[in-house]
């Protein structure tokens, strides 16, 4: 089964979206946790509509953290699959999502596997998005609504950093896929697997993250340490504007699916 983990803030006007397109699922082997992180909104009015017609959507609350790590973690703590998928409340999946990244992942026997988004509007609709062209608007690494993993891999690596409101995504990868003396195997598809929602918050979010901010500075403390191991001669001085490069230059592969 798939664990798929929904963090949500405030984000009731995406979740009818968010949420059936996992209903829509080819794959209906999953189940989802909609992890609510104190919202103020209508969110829990519609995840509890959802969860009452299918017993595979679970409603999580918790106090504000402030950032979705902790509503991440509860989420994986409470979850049954032995696959662990992210999906942002307001984002949403294509239908076959879940359908290729488990196929990609069995038939190649990898631990962790990531594709590729279409960007949308803040009010573009599910059926809109399966409307749009699916070549990826830009070709993307580790987006969250992308990403796959082993639960085992996870669970033994650690979870998500909660003193981290932002940039925990990229600090948990890095320990993932970077930590020396792990073998992982992982594969990036190149397919659309995830529609990305822009809009003002994300935006936002976006524009007020600060290089020299403390959370910054401990993911990138995480990144030198980690990347050293393999490289004790790299010059950080010269890519700490990019919290993560040498990811694209470890061993990844396109899959084969079952059918080729």
């Amino acid at each position: 089964m798939i664990s798929i983990i929904t963090p949500n803030y405030n984000y009731g006007r995406f979740l009818d979206s968010c949420i059936q397109s996992v209903i829509n699922q080819t794959y209906t082997d999953w189940e989802l946790l909609i992890c609510d992180d104190g919202s103020t909104d209508n969110s829990a009015e519609i995840v509890r509509k959802y969860a009452q017609i299918d017993s595979r959507i679970k409603f999580l609350t918790g106090p504000h953290s402030g950032g979705p790590a902790s509503p991440r973690n509860r989420g994986i703590r409470a979850s049954s699959g032995e696959l662990i998928a992210f999906l942002d409340a307001d984002d949403m999946l294509t239908k076959d999502s879940l359908q290729r990244r488990v196929e990609a992942l069995e038939f190649n026997r990898l631990d962790f596997v990531c594709g590729q988004t279409v960007s949308v509007g803040e009010t573009t609709t599910l059926e809109q998005a399966y409307s749009l062209n699916a070549t990826p608007t830009i070709y993307s690494f580790c987006r969250m609504p992308t990403v796959m993993v082993k639960r085992s891999l996870l669970e033994s690596t650690g979870l998500f950093d909660e003193r981290l409101l932002r940039y925990e995504e990229k600090e948990l990868f890095i320990r993932l896929l970077l930590a020396p003396g792990k073998v992982v195997r992982k594969a990036v598809l190149p397919e659309t697997v995830a529609y990305y929602r822009t809009h003002d918050q994300n935006i936002t979010h976006e524009k007020a993250l600060n290089r020299e901010s403390p959370e910054y500075q401990h993911v990138y403390d995480t990144y030198v340490k980690v990347v050293s191991e393999y490289y004790p001669n790299f010059p950080f001085d010269k890519v700490k504007s990019t919290l993560h490069p040498l990811l694209r230059k470890t061993k990844w592969c396109i899959p084969k699916s079952p059918t080729q």
